[in-house]
Formats: C-alpha cells, sequence, structure tokens
C-alpha cells in the first residue's frame, strides 16, 4: 500500500493579521487507512505553531485542509512542514509556505494572466494555481478592447491584434483572484493609440524632428502626455471609467522605452521621462478612489526613467529588462540601482525566459530558473515570471507563454516557498547592501574558502550581503562551474558542495542559522556552529543558492 502527499499549498496568497493560516493537503493512499497528521508553521527567526489531527483516508486522492493561528500581529514568513502517518509505521512528509500582510502592496509579488477568450471554462482553475506560488498580485495582460479605450462596447469581442475575448470571464479572473486574496491590475499602455483614434486626434499626438508621428511598428501611434495635454484628460478619464465598470484593483501602467525625447503638434519639445512621472502621480490619484488597497505598478524599461518615477505614487519600482542588461550581473546592478533611487520600495524585475521557447530539457530549464530566481530573490527583488496556472513568459507578448513541466513547476514551488518563507530577509524594507563593505574594501572582514565576489562574476560564488537590525543576511549563489552568465538560458545542475565561511567580526554573533531551497526536505533553517578557534569560521553546503542567518547585537 502506498501513501503519498500529492500536494501541499496556503490557499490564500498571502494571509492577513489575525486571520487564520488555512493550508491544503492531497493525500493520495492505494487502501482505505486512518492517519495522523502534524502540521507545523515555523518562524524562521524562531516560534513553531503545530496542529495534530486524525484523517480516514479513502482510495485515491483527500483533500484535507489544516488551519493554524499564528501570535501577534503577524507580518512574517512562515515555512510550512506537514508529516502524515499510519499506523503500519509509513510516514511521508510534504513543504510549503506562506506569510501575513496588512496588503499586497507590502510585498507585491507580481504574476500575470493574458487569456480571456469567450468559452473560458478554466480561469478559476489557473487562478487557483497561479496563486499556488504566492502571486497576490496579477496583470491582467492585454485584457481591453483598445488602447484608447479599455472598456469593450459589448461583452464578448475581438481586441486590436485580433484576439477573441470576453469581459465575463475577465471579471470571472478578478472574482477568483480576490477569492485567493491576489490583486487583480488591468493592463493599460500610458501613451498608445490605435490608429482610427490617431486620425481624428493628431493634435494629441507625439511626433518625431521631421513632423512625422513616433509609432510603436505600424500598430501604435505614441500620445502627448503632457499634463495640460488632453491625452492625458481622456486616459485618466478611461481609468475611472474602468474602475467603476470593473472591480479592478489598479493599473500596470506601460511604456515602450522611447522616445527620450519628443515634440508637441505645436513643435513644443517634450522630455517623456518627466512626463511618465507626473501621469503616475496623476494615475495614482484616479486608483486611490477606489480603495486604500489599490495601486498601480509603472514600467520602466530598462530602468528608464528611474530617476524620474521611482519615488512617485506607485506600489513598486518594476522595471522590464532588455540588452544590454544580459548578465547576471546587469540583474543585481539594476535591483541595486532601484533600491538607491527608492530606498525601501519593492522592486520587480520582470526578465523574459526566452530560452523556454527552444524547448529545453525539463531538468535543464529547472536549473536555468532556478539559478535566475536565486539571483533576484538574493538581490532583494521579485521576479514577474509565472502565471496563467503553471506558465513562465518568455517574451513581452504574454499570451506567448510556455507551459512548464511538472519537475519545473516543482522546483520552482520550493524556490518560491523560500522566497515567501523568509521574506522578511530577502524582500524587508530595512535591508541595506553592505557587500562593498565586507568584501570589497582594502581590508575585508568576510571570506569563503572558494573563489567569491560581490557581484555575480563566472568562476566565483555570488555572495550577496546585507544588514538589518540584529541580523546578517548571506546569500550565496554557485557559479562555480558557470563561465557564461548571460541569465536567459538553460543550465546543468551544480553539483553540492561544502563552503567554509569567515564571518565578519564587527559585533557579536548571537546565532547562525543556514536554510536553503535546493534538495527535497525541510525549508526550515537549522542551527550552524561557530568555530571555537576563531569563533568567526563556519561550513555549509551550497548547491544553488544558501543562505545564512547571522544573529547579531547590533
Amino acid at each position: 500500500m502506498s501513501l503519498r502527499v500529492r500536494e501541499l499549498y496556503a490557499l490564500k496568497a498571502f494571509y492577513r493579521p489575525g486571520e487564520s493560516l488555512t493550508f491544503r493537503a492531497e493525500i493520495e493512499t492505494t487502501a482505505p487507512r486512518r492517519v495522523t497528521g502534524t502540521l507545523k508553521v515555523v518562524r524562521p527567526s524562531g516560534g513553531t505553531v503545530q496542529v495534530d489531527r486524525s484523517i480516514d483516508l479513502g482510495v485515491g486522492v483527500t483533500e484535507v485542509d489544516f488551519t493554524a493561528k499564528v501570535p501577534g500581529a503577524g507580518r512574517h514568513g512562515y515555512l510550512v512542514e506537514l508529516q502524515v502517518k499510519d499506523d503500519r509505521g509509513n510516514q511521508v512528509e510534504a513543504f510549503a509556505a506562506t506569510d501575513v500582510l496588512r496588503s499586497w502592496m507590502e510585498d507585491p509579488r507580481y504574476g500575470f494572466l493574458s487569456d480571456f477568450g469567450p468559452k473560458d471554462e478554466e480561469i478559476e482553475e489557473r487562478v487557483a494555481r497561479t496563486t499556488r506560488f504566492h502571486l497576490n498580485c496579477l496583470q491582467f495582460y492585454d485584457w481591453m478592447y483598445r488602447h484608447y479605450r479599455l472598456l469593450p462596447p459589448r461583452e464578448q469581442f475581438t481586441d486590436a491584434l485580433g484576439r477573441k475575448l470576453s469581459l465575463k470571464t475577465v471579471r470571472r479572473a478578478i472574482n477568483s483572484s480576490h477569492e485567493h486574496q491576489a490583486a487583480a491590475l488591468a493592463y493599460a499602455a500610458v501613451y498608445a493609440s490605435e490608429p482610427e483614434f490617431f486620425r481624428n486626434h493628431k493634435k494629441w499626438g507625439l511626433y518625431r524632428p521631421d513632423g512625422s508621428s513616433y509609432m510603436l511598428g505600424k500598430l501604435f501611434h505614441l500620445m502627448n502626455l503632457a499634463p495640460e495635454s488632453p491625452w492625458v484628460r481622456h486616459m485618466l478619464g478611461d481609468f475611472a471609467r474602468t474602475l467603476r465598470a470593473v472591480p479592478f484593483d489598479g493599473f500596470h501602467l506601460d511604456q515602450y522605452g522611447f522616445p527620450r525625447v519628443a515634440y508637441d503638434i505645436s513643435e513644443r519639445q517634450r522630455d517623456l521621462g518627466r512626463d511618465f512621472a507626473t501621469f503616475v502621480d496623476a494615475a495614482a490619484s484616479v486608483t486611490s478612489r477606489q480603495s486604500a488597497d489599490a495601486g498601480n505598478i509603472f514600467n520602466l524599461v530598462n530602468a528608464w526613467p528611474v530617476e524620474h518615477v521611482a519615488r512617485r505614487k506607485q506600489v513598486a519600482t518594476y522595471v522590464e529588462v532588455w540588452p544590454p542588461h544580459v548578465s547576471f550581473a546587469d540583474l543585481v546592478g539594476i535591483v541595486r540601482r532601484c533600491h538607491d533611487f527608492a530606498p525601501g520600495r519593492p522592486v520587480i524585475l520582470a526578465a523574459y525566459a526566452s530560452f523556454l521557447a527552444r524547448k529545453p530539457s525539463p531538468p535543464a530549464a529547472a536549473a536555468g530558473l532556478a539559478l535566475i530566481s536565486a539571483v533576484i530573490f538574493a538581490s532583494g527583488a521579485w521576479h514577474l515570471l509565472l502565471g496563467e496556472g503553471e506558465a513562465a513568459l518568455t517574451h513581452a507578448y504574454y499570451p506567448k507563454y510556455e507551459r512548464l513541466a511538472p519537475v519545473v513547476v516543482r522546483k520552482l514551488r520550493r524556490y518560491y516557498d523560500f522566497a515567501v518563507g523568509y521574506r522578511e530577509f530577502l524582500r524587508d524594507p530595512s535591508l541595506r547592501d553592505v557587500a562593498a563593505t565586507f568584501i570589497d574594501s582594502d581590508e575585508p572582514t568576510f571570506g569563503v574558502s572558494v573563489p567569491y565576489s560581490s557581484v555575480p562574476k563566472a568562476g566565483h560564488v555570488w555572495a550577496g550581503l546585507r544588514t538589518k537590525p540584529g541580523w546578517l543576511v548571506i546569500s550565496l549563489v554557485n557559479l562555480l562551474d558557470e563561465s557564461d552568465l548571460k541569465w536567459d538560458q538553460r543550465r546543468k545542475a551544480p553539483e553540492n558542495r561544502t563552503v567554509k565561511l569567515k564571518l565578519p567580526d564587527e559585533t557579536r554573533i548571537r546565532r547562525c542559522l543556514v536554510a536553503s531551497p535546493d534538495g527535497d526536505g525541510s525549508l526550515a533553517p537549522v542551527p550552524c556552529e561557530v568555530d571555537k578557534s576563531d569563533g568567526r569560521s563556519i561550513e555549509v553546503s551550497l548547491a544553488t543558492w544558501t543562505v545564512v542567518l547571522v544573529e547579531t547585537d547590533r
């Protein structure tokens, strides 16, 4: 007789303070039996809540819900462990995670939806499976009728690129998102207009020095975002109408990365970076009237214009990554730059894994995505990658996503569980990067027994060091066997190895904890002994990504 936990997951993308944490286990057996289930909810820095229950299982899959209450106001990440035993000595385990937030805007974890067909009978299931990755805000990509008119004239309609869509399906997806505590953000390109609208509103356009209209290919004309422009009034009015008609929680405000400078119909020069900034604030004034839990995200294409927009009224600093930002070091550099311009504000990278479109083997895809995830998460950012159930973005046109093989889904579920369970050590607003101080100074106080660096470098371990009150957080990402650090490619899973660390000597060490999403076991941290001979050395295991939490007296 066999026994296994097929799935374990939180029923919501996150929980609010005071809410019970509910987890669903799908337990499969080949014969009826009574089992005992023990669920542990573990906060990484300390504290465990345990729930025990007896369960009668029938043949096949039985869904069992476990509910736990965590003390205090929450706002922490939690690792979840389930152990199932029967009276014959059979025992199986499963692992998951969740966190507690006051709002999705505290830690926006972006995902996507892009399929809203009129005969879609599976949208609720795809939303449910999407939120199992803890994605608490979903971009509804190209849900709309036109760029200049978001709401369609009827329930079923054809969009600007010929897709047949249904507003009823959009509403069902929003309702399902809300049931799983995920915000729904409506895609809207801030300055794009189809030709039929532009022909009647040429005075609202943006122009080149030669007087021709700026366009994205032959699809869309670009419109003037000057604060006094009629186009701005038109779009803000359209946003307000959309929010009154459809229960979105905000907008994903898109742009195309050009032009930096353009001219209006009167040949006045416009600085698009500054115009984007004023539009972001104006759009926020519309969205904030919807609810206190509503907000917008603006696309900084290749981090432009981060200097103008990063501190404006938006939920996160969001960057869509394109060449020349092709290396892991480029990704880390973008995140650090965003943190410099808007300290404490969440950062999201849209880095499309185009290598998946070339159909790599599932293990190679899993290894490639795990390394991308490790670098982005370790740098303190989130990755817009997953959505539509169990699919990944490979292209800027989101309907060109790729479905993921089960082995890839399992790998990413562990990485995303890890990134959420350890949220307060990865994306806490108080975290500050100190790698340059401890590694790149004339007298470095941190060391690794293998080649290492403060930025991702081929043939090295990337050591990311950040501090928050009472803690030093060390992320080790294994690049020792990598010769090509272009982030968008398949990989071979690295061999596990033991490395020795020399910890900084600026503060007293109270304890060390070590954790990793690699492998199949518990995600909870384990204590790490400090070498008594020097009081500063530890040994840790490293596959792809290992995190060391050093509690200090600072």
